[in-house]
């Protein structure tokens, strides 16, 4: 951990620099304060169950779907303006990986529908007929004979 909190804080004080020369100390608060605000309702809309749930099964998807908005949600919570550019990043990121995740379960889900609606016998509503009799007619020289 020590390997990149140096690097974090070097790069976190030349964005604060930049941004509050550029926008003045005022923005600069305003946008800490709007950003946690925004990083906390983030988190509580997508609940901290799901949180925990993600934790315990740890899949490429997981950890860049769901679990990847919350952790981009408390980077936004973060003070700073390289931890809110990191955490926009990452929730955009998740964002278009967890609609290309809802996506491939609708498919699938539609196609397990579709493979069950054929799979399944189909219902006669008439069970009267029993047997089918198939008569022969013989020509003779463009005369029909039926013969019984």
């Amino acid at each position: 951990m020590r390997n990149f909190t140096l690097p974090y804080i070097f790069f976190e004080a030349i964005f604060i620099y930049l941004f509050i020369s550029k926008f003045g100390f005022l923005n600069f608060i305003l946008e800490v304060i709007l950003s946690g605000i925004l990083g906390v309702f983030i988190i509580f809309k997508l609940g901290f169950s799901n949180f925990t749930n993600q934790i315990k099964i740890l899949t490429p998807s997981s950890l860049f779907g769901n679990l990847g908005s919350v952790f981009g949600a408390l980077l936004l919570v973060l003070p700073g303006i390289f931890s809110d550019v990191a955490g926009i990043l990452v929730l955009v990121v998740s964002f278009f990986i967890n609609k290309k995740l809802k996506t491939k379960e609708n498919e699938y889900n539609n196609t397990q529908d579709y493979t069950q609606n054929f799979t399944q016998k189909p219902r006669y509503d008439n069970d009267d007929i029993i047997d089918v009799e198939i008569i022969e007619e013989e020509k003779d020289n463009g005369k029909i004979n039926h013969s019984n």
